[in-house]
């Protein structure tokens, strides 16, 4: 393997489109490093179909507290007890007073490892660096942009967010952008604000500022689905699917 590979493997959000799942995102690194983002229900189910074992996975990453994106860390815990790799390593923000125990309260017994509180400051995973950004949600979150240092490629993850209140400049000279668009554009403007989550067209603004090579739109909903499979422009900028595989 000579390239940065990206698996966006479920491309819903908390209120999926039918036949979506909800986000499941894997980034190997060219010399074969798995990191695994916000894990939703039916992630483990995902990757089996993609011939990733559980014991492939170096290290899970969590956006935010939100469940939608850590449904599926339970599945993915029992299936490394069961196939004898128990020790994992988690990277998500604090929590608040519940501090690590959303994350880990639903593991089983026999899981072993550790829950690294992110910053931001930078994680390295084998060639993988991961340098994490807050975004506008209203729970503390956590996008990143990951670098591939031995073919200087790299991916953003924008994990859910407003389209203010952050560093669109961050993401200059990104090769591959994975960004959510969980509203339709006829909502946008100050419900995106509140509710802490883009459109569509915010998200086709994001894409044309940054000039990806490649854009990824997850955390779809029924409602964007169906404006980014109407339209013409995004068709044109934005892959989207429960099922997107890109090498950069």
């Amino acid at each position: 393997m000579d390239r940065l590979k990206l698996m966006l493997l479920g491309g819903g959000g908390s209120y999926p489109p039918p036949g979506y799942s909800g986000p499941c995102l894997l980034i190997r690194g060219s010399q074969g490093e798995n990191l695994l983002v916000d894990p939703g229900e039916g992630c483990l189910s995902k990757l089996t179909l993609e011939g990733i074992h559980p014991c492939e996975i170096r290290l899970v990453y969590i956006s935010h507290k939100h469940i939608d994106h850590w449904a599926g860390l339970p599945a993915i815990a029992v299936g490394r007890v069961v196939e004898g790799c128990p020790w994992i390593t988690i990277h998500a923000p604090h929590a608040g007073e519940e501090n690590e125990a959303p994350y880990t309260s639903f593991l089983p017994s026999g899981i072993r490892g550790q829950l690294e509180i992110i910053t931001e400051k930078t994680v390295t995973l084998g060639s993988l660096r991961i340098n994490p950004f807050r975004t506008s949600h209203p729970v503390p979150t956590y996008g990143f942009i990951v670098e591939d240092r031995a073919t200087g490629r790299n991916i953003a993850y924008t994990a859910d967010t407003g389209p203010r209140g952050w560093d669109w400049d961050i993401l200059e000279g990104i090769d591959a952008l994975v960004a959510e668009a969980t509203l339709p554009s006829t909502i946008a403007g100050d419900v995106e604000d509140e509710v802490g989550h883009m459109s569509v067209r915010s998200l086709l603004n994001l894409v044309g500022y940054v000039r990806p090579e490649k854009a990824v739109a997850f955390h779809l909903s029924p409602y964007s689905l169906k404006e980014l499979v109407l339209s013409r422009e995004a068709h044109s900028k934005i892959l989207f699917g429960d099922r997107v595989i890109v090498e950069v």
